[in-house]
């Protein structure tokens, strides 16, 4: 295994392969966290995991997007397109891993 060594002699492995959190905008995570809340007041916290088909996530993600591009004000599109995307590679991961039952990833 490969290490990153520092100038105080502490090693720590290396990051390649790991995802790079630090990359990630927190301006779009504060919207998909404010998005997250908004859901959980009207559907019950973590209600979306119990699992739901990729197929109708991701018609609700393409409607998003579509609203947003047509300008719509009325909620925000953007962040919900991007929950819904989310969501959909979540369920995938977790269908893979045998946490949600296989007929959810109905897509793909």
């Amino acid at each position: 295994m490969s290490h990153d060594k520092f100038s105080t002699g502490s090693i720590r492995d290396k990051r390649e392969g790991k995802g790079r959190y630090d990359l990630l905008p927190p301006e779009g995570i504060a919207l998909l966290a404010r998005h997250f809340e908004i859901g959980a007041g009207k559907y019950g916290e973590r209600n979306w995991e119990l699992g739901q088909p990729i197929s109708r996530i991701m018609d609700s993600a393409l409607r998003h997007a579509f609203q947003f591009m047509a300008g719509r004000k009325d909620e925000d599109h953007l962040s919900a397109a991007c929950w819904n995307l989310i969501a959909a590679m979540t369920i995938r991961e977790r269908v893979r891993a045998g946490k949600l039952p296989k007929d959810l990833e109905d897509i793909g």
